[in-house]
């Protein structure tokens, strides 16, 4: 398995432990994470992309996504 994926997901298990993310699953989420980064940078070398737009997108996307129900 990729290293950033396992390294993600082991960053979400704590978050989640920390009481910092939400339910969800961690493994999905560290692939989804690396896959959405993986998508935009090939995207990027094949067209016009701005990338700080995008990369600030997927932010919003993925902090909805990992916030505890305290955050909501």
């Amino acid at each position: 398995m990729d290293t950033s994926v396992v390294l993600l997901e082991q960053l979400f298990v704590a978050g989640q432990a920390a009481g910092e993310f939400g339910a969800f699953d961690p493994a999905m989420m560290a692939m989804n994470v690396r896959a959405c980064i993986d998508a935009l940078v090939l995207r990027s070398t094949r067209s016009e992309l701005d990338l700080d737009r995008n990369a600030d997108e997927l932010v919003l996307l993925f902090s909805r996504a990992t916030r505890s129900d305290d955050d909501a």
